[in-house]
């Protein structure tokens, strides 16, 4: 049996990560103070594990490009653990990608986690093939760092559930070795049965912060940019689901004010600098990779719709029981195309009734479900019609009203092809039955009814609208009516 995290060490454990992140970037600041004048590093990794899977891990060192490509851990509890990620210098591009989510199969239980890194340092310097060395220039240095931090959790039967995410980013400048910016900063959100709780720290916003700076080098000289980031995603859960989920992107450039110089890289002066022009606020939200449409909609669908088979001028019906946090909505599809509300009503809801049954009817069902998180669109279930069976074509049937809108009464005539049994009634938009304005045997020909917009008890209706329904043995038609004040 796994040990799984309550909700307070969760919360413990957000805190716990994002103060040792700090110091970890902390370190890594002081590396690059500290190295030497020709410094020019890169790091990507990643790191994955779930309840069942130990963790995985992948790197890559001093890499110009870089991408992880095999980061997923997946057990059969249902427990993932995502890490991708990407590091591009001469486009001056880093994007970092972790997901976890615990609970998504049987059982409802697990842990999950994900994290990436990555980190630059390196030095450019100003060149110029008409310049004298030691030439004043004015430089052009921009960064932009965005990201997109999610923290899930839904209580399934009465225990705690627990999620979080970080990310954490920093960025130094040092024009001619001299550190003249530096800021570091961390943004997580976290949820648990105890409530979300957002902590922020540090000088510099991870959510969305962005710079643009002007420094005089000289031809020959250097500025060193250093920027790295620590995003991570966990999750525990005894009995639920929670999903964490982070994207991030940084951007640098650098580019020389005066056209006579240029930047370069100064350990290979044939590769410029990313330009300045490509590290702005709007190009981070452009190239932030969008959360993955896979990832969890905090409910799941345990009672799937099943199939059926009806033989005659019988009903079906087909339900899906939903697991998870709600409000839900519902609407239900034959062969893919959304089912017409007006004439069934139950389409938007849990259960879809078809009543009399006929060939035409037979296909293939589903649902889809959505709350504030997403949608769910249920396993499909076959309507089979008994082809042996005397099933009556569905005949066109009149319906008509008038006048409509009304107020306080209205005709309903509608014209029978054949004698028969009819049901003929007034629903509101909910599908509750307001009116039942005829219900047994009528011979074949013109009919019509007149409702004095009251209902079953005798009391006048509210206006608004409102469907009158005719149901025969050869078929159904449904009528909108609007009653107005």
């Amino acid at each position: 049996m796994p040990v799984i995290m309550s909700s307070p060490a969760v919360t413990r454990s957000v805190r716990r990560r994002v103060h040792e992140w700090a110091l970890t970037f902390a370190m890594v600041a002081a590396a690059a103070l500290a190295a030497p004048a020709s410094a020019q590093t890169s790091v990507l990794s990643g790191h994955v594990g779930t309840t069942l899977v130990p963790t995985i891990s992948e790197s890559y060192t001093n890499a110009t490009f870089a991408s992880l490509t095999t980061l997923t851990a997946h057990d059969v509890l249902g427990n993932d653990g995502v890490a991708g990620g990407s590091l591009a210098t001469p486009a001056g591009e880093l994007r970092l990608t972790p997901h976890a989510c615990s609970g998504g199969g049987p059982g409802f239980s697990g842990t999950a986690n994900g994290s990436a890194s990555a980190s630059i340092t390196l030095d450019y310097r100003i060149a110029s093939t008409t310049l004298p060395t030691g030439t004043p220039v004015q430089v052009l240095v921009k960064w932009a760092v965005r990201s997109r931090v999610t923290a899930l959790g839904q209580d399934m039967v009465g225990s705690n559930t627990g999620a979080n995410a970080s990310a954490t980013a920093h960025v130094a400048l040092y024009p001619n070795y001299v550190i003249i910016l530096n800021k570091l900063g961390t943004y997580s959100r976290t949820t648990s049965a105890a409530g979300d709780q957002v902590i922020r720290s540090g000088v510099l916003n991870p959510e969305a912060d962005s710079g643009e700076h002007i420094y005089v080098i000289n031809v020959g000289q250097i500025i060193r940019v250093f920027l790295s980031a620590e995003v991570g995603a966990n999750s525990s859960v005894e009995s639920g689901t929670t999903d964490g989920d982070v994207q991030f992107v940084g951007l640098w450039g650098v580019s020389s004010l005066d056209p006579n110089a240029s930047v370069v890289l100064n350990s290979n002066p044939s590769e410029p600098a990313p330009p300045a022009g490509m590290a702005t606020p709007d190009r981070a939200i452009a190239v932030l990779d969008p959360r993955a449409p896979y990832l969890l909609p905090c409910f799941r669908i345990p009672t799937q719709p099943v199939d059926a088979e009806v033989c005659g001028a019988a009903n079906a019906s087909f339900s899906a029981a939903v697991q998870g946090a709600g409000p839900f909505t519902y609407q239900w599809r034959k062969n893919g195309v959304p089912i017409d509300n007006d004439v069934y009503p139950s389409a938007t809801t849990a259960t879809l009734l078809l009543n009399n049954v006929s060939p035409g009817d037979a296909g293939s069902y589903d649902v889809v479900i959505s709350n504030a998180c997403g949608d769910i669109v249920s396993d499909p279930a076959t309507l089979t019609v008994c082809p042996a069976a005397a099933v009556p074509v569905r005949l066109a049937l009149t319906l008509r009203s008038y006048p409509n809108p009304f107020n306080p009464s209205t005709a309903v005539s509608f014209v029978l092809p054949e004698a028969g049994d009819i049901n003929l009634g007034v629903f509101d938009l909910r599908g509750a039955c307001v009116k039942v304005l005829h219900r047994g045997h009528l011979e074949a020909g013109e009919h019509a009814v007149t409702w004095d917009g009251r209902n079953e008890r005798g009391s006048a209706i509210a206006s608004g609208v409102y469907l009158v329904r005719l149901e025969t043995a050869g078929g159904a038609r449904s009528l909108r009516l609007t009653m107005l004040e």
